[in-house]
């Protein structure tokens, strides 16, 4: 299930509340899609008719949907509502939660992370796409993919306190457990994936104020 990064499409202000470290808020208070609204969405909309450079790149973002390239298929339903888009993008999160659940049931049930599932850590591109097409899901569609990823949240906040690691390590976990409250609209997880401990006489939060502008802001469509 792993996918080139350099075909995901735009991060598109990935997670806004992040870049204010330190700072817990709910979720947005919009609709889904909590990463896209509706005001970043005309500002794409509009640059697209107005740039030929930002033309010429969406086309090409359209093209790699058309392809199968679930992320740039995310961002094409986003702003255009292309159903069969929509369609990549829900056999691809059916098909991962498929294959990953097993295992993140069998990491359960072993007490504790297991090296197979270091992938897991920093992608947050399934979850992010998921947010975009909220909308074309069906009711049980979004409660089998949630499900999952919630459970993957909590897994991680609880086996946390057990694992011997590093902070840079620290980080993508708060990380992609925040990402996730974000888009499942988790309370719980957002908190939680903002709290990060000092390590090494650092103060809490440090390591997510460092690293968030490095990490969550890569943009792939150049608006």
């Amino acid at each position: 299930m792993v996918t080139n990064p350099a075909a995901r499409g735009r991060a598109l202000v990935l997670v806004l509340a992040l870049l204010r470290a330190g700072h817990l808020a709910a979720a947005p208070a919009h609709p889904h899609p909590y990463l896209m609204p509706p005001a970043e969405k005309e500002r794409l909309l509009e640059r697209v008719r107005s740039s030929d450079p930002a033309r010429k790149q969406f086309e090409a973002i359209k093209a790699r949907a058309k392809e199968g390239t679930f992320g740039d298929a995310a961002l094409v339903f986003a702003l255009e509502g292309d159903q069969k888009a929509a369609a990549t993008v829900r056999r691809h999160l059916l098909d991962l939660v498929r294959y990953r659940g097993p295992r993140l049931d069998e990491d359960i049930a072993a007490g504790g992370h297991r090296e197979g599932n270091m992938d897991f850590y920093w992608d947050t591109a399934d979850i992010r796409a998921y947010d975009l097409v909220h909308s074309a899901l069906t009711l049980e569609e979004r409660e089998t993919i949630e499900g999952f990823y919630r459970k993957l949240g909590r897994y991680w906040r609880d086996s946390l306190s057990r694992w011997t690691t590093t902070p840079n390590l620290v980080f993508p976990i708060h990380y992609h457990a925040a990402v996730i409250g974000f888009c499942t609209g988790d309370d719980e997880l957002i908190e939680w994936g903002f709290a990060i401990p000092a390590r090494g006489g650092g103060r809490p939060g440090a390591v997510f104020s460092r690293c968030s502008m490095r990490c969550c802001v890569t943009e792939r469509f150049a608006l």
